[in-house]
């Protein structure tokens, strides 16, 4: 596993690679946090768009935490 690397946009700003958490229910909500943290210029590990049929879904989900540096879980409170 690669550590996270922190890169730097337009600003100089710092950029973050995010892993995105969610259940099926809350699909579409991490899939638009996904494109928006990548408007915004960091990386953001949807399993959805990395995970392909037939993957180890476990370890995948395991290396994209691995490569992370922060992580947004998206939760509903129907969801609870």
């Amino acid at each position: 596993m690669l550590p996270a690397q922190r890169r730097c946009g337009a600003a100089g700003a710092e950029m973050a690679d995010f892993f995105v958490s969610f259940t099926s229910s809350d699909r579409a909500e991490a899939h638009w946090i996904g494109q928006e943290l990548e408007k915004l210029g960091h990386v953001a590990h949807v399993h959805d768009w990395e995970i392909k049929g037939g993957d180890d879904i476990y370890a995948e989900a395991l290396e994209a935490v691995g490569r992370a540096n922060e992580a947004a879980t998206v939760r509903r409170e129907h969801g609870v």
